[in-house]
């Protein structure tokens, strides 16, 4: 983690496509603008009737999830041309020829949903007015790779190493995170003896003060466990051998 956040692509850059002066993490960045043309291939060939596009990833993944979702919502991207019928051959190795709006009326829903992804943008990429009914981050609480950039990775270290007290106040954070968080934890039940899983919104703004350090929160088998864990607790227990109706 030390090594992919203190390279040289943590560097942070404009990203026209999002507006608004935004700048992103340029590593993320420039896979996800890579990405798009084959994206937009797979969802021509895919767009049959009315369907809902889901943007997902865990750790990178989640970071790149975002940044594709923000495309399809942006009207200065590639993913965003296709999506409005505007796409042009300007765009090169990608070519193809819509009425306006073609794949814009064919998908109902543009969703995100990540898992212990890193911030990638200098401000919080915007939830889209339109066609997106959710955009989701969830952490379990402690994971640090939420919160990694390079100044906090470095500080985390220090923090292990010696008291807290000696390495001074948590950096400033340089990127933020983006869509609604929702922070995963286990509690004990009242007996002591039973886990159960809470979720929790957490406001963005006091992500900056907050160090989490503990490498095992980040593992997608724990996100999984602790997901399904809050599903059963949702639905109703019935006797396997009750009639549903």
């Amino acid at each position: 983690m030390m090594e992919w956040m203190a390279n040289t692509n943590v560097e942070a850059v404009d990203c026209k496509e999002l507006g608004g002066n935004i700048k992103c993490h340029r590593g993320f960045v420039n896979v996800a603008k890579n990405m798009q043309s084959s994206l937009a291939e797979v969802l021509e060939k895919n767009l049959v009737g009315e369907v809902n596009v889901l943007f997902t990833g865990h750790s990178g993944g989640a970071a790149i999830a975002q940044l594709l979702f923000a495309f399809m919502h942006s009207d200065s991207s590639l993913l965003g041309h296709f999506r409005s019928g505007k796409y042009s051959d300007a765009y090169g190795r990608f070519q193809m020829t819509y009425f306006a709006s073609w794949a814009d009326n064919r998908i109902s829903d543009i969703d995100c949903v990540t898992f212990g992804g890193p911030p990638v943008s200098h401000t919080s990429i915007p939830h889209p007015s339109s066609k997106s009914s959710m955009f989701l981050s969830f952490m379990n609480e402690g994971d640090p790779v939420v919160l990694a950039q390079k100044d906090y990775i470095h500080y985390l270290v220090q923090a292990w190493v010696q008291p807290t007290t000696s390495v001074g106040p948590i950096p400033e954070p340089v990127y933020s995170p983006s869509g609604t968080q929702v922070a995963l934890r286990s509690e004990s039940m009242e007996d002591g003896n039973c886990e159960n899983i809470s979720a929790s919104l957490v406001d963005i703004n006091i992500l900056g003060s907050v160090l989490f350090g503990d490498p095992a929160m980040h593992s997608m088998t724990l996100y999984n466990e602790r997901i399904q864990a809050l599903r059963a607790q949702a639905l109703p227990s019935q006797d396997p051998f009750q009639d549903p109706d």
